[in-house]
């Protein structure tokens, strides 16, 4: 289990969860809107998400790196042999195939969580082989991640 906990940066996640959260949050108080307006569920169910794409990107760069891992960062569950790579792709398509199914939950967009999804795995398969598109495409990333709360609220004229 502790190796599933390594490959996915268990100890890093809360901030993904909380970037989605607060980004909801600041729009809300900018729309002029209370944050009681979403419901607890619908807050959960956005961190939740968020958290989901993070383990799936996780997982996605430690698959995509794995043999230039064997050199630089051998103590790496894949590396080492802790965990196979059918797993860890295992991972990656179950922690995004439930982040599109959770869409965010109430408060969010599924177009969002699919845009973050998508670049976080370019990101992980090939952008990042390039300052520039590395850059680029992580700094989408984010810019998906945080939109998941606030598109919502956008398309409804609120933000």
């Amino acid at each position: 289990m502790r190796s599933w906990l390594r490959l996915v940066r268990l100890p890093l996640a809360p901030t993904a969860a909380w970037d989605a959260v607060a980004c909801l949050a600041l729009g809300l108080t900018f729309a002029g809107r209370g944050l009681g307006s979403v419901e607890p569920l619908g807050w959960l169910l956005l961190g939740v998400t968020s958290l989901l794409i993070y383990f799936a990107g996780m997982a996605a760069n430690d698959l995509a790196d794995r043999k230039r891992d064997r050199e630089r960062a051998p103590t790496r569950p894949l590396p080492a042999g802790e965990i196979r790579p059918a797993g860890a792709l295992t991972l990656v398509l179950l922690c995004a195939a439930g982040a599109i199914l959770l869409g965010g939950g109430p408060a969010g967009s599924r177009e969002a969580v699919v845009a973050a999804v998508f670049l976080a795995l370019a990101y992980d398969f090939g952008a990042k082989s390039t300052l520039v598109g590395g850059a680029l495409t992580m700094g989408l990333v984010r810019f998906a991640n945080a939109a998941i709360g606030v598109l919502p609220l956008v398309h409804a004229g609120v933000a």
